[in-house]
């Protein structure tokens, strides 16, 4: 069965992530946000992948700017799309945040916008 581009670079950004390979991770889902043939729902779940490897990476500082507008592009997307199942994975993801960056208020502000 022949997989898209977008499929197997979004499984490269699933195991570097598991691995700890975090520098990885973050450079293909980088390269995913500006894949064509992403679908709309493609889109959301690489923005929650992309949040989640960069809230959770070790080797360097973290980016929480970046978290907050990748999450926020995610939970839009969801909500525009109704999907469910990728709100509560942004809910997940948010969390991840939160015991990140528990005093932020932009984190706090994130969640009284969207949860």
């Amino acid at each position: 069965m022949p997989y898209s581009e977008a499929i197997i670079t979004s499984v490269g950004v699933s195991v570097h992530q598991h691995i700890g390979n975090f520098k990885e991770s973050v450079t293909l889902s980088a390269k995913q946000l500006t894949n064509p043939s992403i679908s709309a729902l493609g889109a959301i779940e690489e923005r929650i992948k992309y949040a989640k490897t960069e809230v959770s990476r070790d080797d360097q500082a973290r980016n929480m700017d970046l978290c907050i507008t990748l999450l926020t592009e995610a939970i839009t997307g969801a909500r525009e799309l109704k999907s469910q199942r990728y709100k509560q994975k942004a809910r997940e993801c948010y969390n991840l945040l939160r015991v990140a960056w528990p005093r932020e208020q932009a984190v706090k502000t994130l969640g009284r916008e969207h949860f």
